[in-house]
């Protein structure tokens, strides 16, 4: 079975952790390939180096076997 997580951020720092936190969490394991989508809408360089620090500090990198960024009209 393949997925696809599609996520769109507005840029709301004060629950960035806890959403990466529960992220990890999600029982991926039994899909054979996992793409995830992150549509930014948040229009702050930091906060997206923010985000992509999050998910390499949990390593989220190996639970999906793609993570796309894009740019949304924000």
């Amino acid at each position: 079975m393949n997925i696809d997580l599609l996520t769109v951020l507005c840029g709301k720092r004060n629950c960035l952790n806890s959403w990466l936190n529960y992220i990890k969490k999600l029982p991926f394991h039994e899909i054979d390939y996992i793409r995830w989508i992150i549509i930014d809408n948040a229009d702050n360089e930091d906060y997206i180096n923010q985000l992509k620090n999050g998910i390499q500090n949990r390593n989220l990198n190996e639970k999906f076997d793609s993570i796309s960024f894009i740019k949304g009209p924000g």
